[in-house]
């Protein structure tokens, strides 16, 4: 498991890049930190989700990652059901959306993250590795 705080502990796997020309942090720096913090936590595994479209060699297009709108970051955080349910564990899904300070959630990526909370998963939006480290 990763320290409560990890703010001066330094990562050689997932470095922090300069801030943007104007000051900001770059989702994507973002992104790896959470990858990087969700992923050491004992009850966590998630995974890079692309989502987009290319055109291919013959000059069609391919869509590729789980669905428009779906999140950055996919997988399952293991629970440990109760007693009463003969103390099996089950791998809820979750999803997590990587945005910087100022970046905005489309319609799709809102809609996609209420059906994940709706169907009993875990959905979140992250703004920093912070709020990484406070996922329980």
């Amino acid at each position: 498991m990763i320290p409560t705080s990890i703010s001066k502990i330094f990562y050689p796997s997932c470095p922090m890049s300069n801030k943007s020309k104007m000051g900001a942090i770059y989702e994507s720096d973002i992104q790896k930190h959470c990858l990087h913090i969700l992923n050491h936590k004992r009850n966590f595994r998630v995974f890079r989700n692309n989502v987009g479209c290319m055109r291919t060699s013959k000059g069609t297009f391919m869509r590729f990652g789980l669905c428009v709108g779906s999140s950055d970051l996919i997988g399952y955080r293991t629970i440990k059901i109760t007693d009463a349910m003969v103390g099996q564990k089950i791998a809820q899904f979750a999803a997590f959306e990587i945005k910087s300070e100022k970046g905005k959630l489309s319609l799709e990526q809102v809609d996609f993250l209420k059906q994940v909370t709706e169907a009993g998963g875990l959905a979140r939006v992250l703004r920093s590795k912070e709020e990484a480290e406070g996922i329980f």
